[in-house]
């Protein structure tokens, strides 16, 4: 967990200025001068540089969501909950109209997140083993 304070963006929202080098994702524990401090995540990371006010000699300005990110079990449990139907037909609908969106990145998402499950499930060890060079041949 990334400690930081709060900090105003360009944009007029509030974000997090953290001591440290942040990435999408990160936890992070805001504290304000008052002593009052919550927690969040970082949704983007917008500037990561050097910083002589950091402790640790680096510092990103980063926005924030209260929400945690959803892991790939959550997001096949959302999928199982949701219409299924539904979300496809809204994707189609935007692929026809020639600007395809957020519903067909959600259906891109949780196909990714459904197979990574799948996989997980199946292959426990995979990646642990290397392929054989030569398969057998076929008899």
């Amino acid at each position: 967990m990334l400690n930081a304070s709060p900090k105003k963006l360009k944009s007029g929202s509030w974000g997090a200025a953290v001591d440290g080098a942040a990435k999408a994702g990160d936890e992070l524990t805001i504290t304000t001068k008052a002593g009052k401090s919550w927690t969040c995540w970082v949704e983007a990371v917008i500037w990561t540089g050097a910083s002589k006010w950091s402790a640790s000699g680096t510092c990103s300005i980063v926005s924030t969501t209260k929400e945690a990110p959803a892991s790939p079990e959550a997001k096949l449990a959302e999928l199982e909950k949701e219409d299924y139907g539904n979300a496809c037909e809204a994707a189609l609908a935007e692929v026809e109209s020639g600007q395809p969106g957020s519903w067909c990145q959600y259906l891109s998402e949780l196909d990714a997140a459904k197979k990574a499950v799948e996989a997980a499930a199946l292959w426990p060890n995979a990646g642990e083993y290397d392929e054989p060079a030569e398969f057998p041949a076929e008899v």
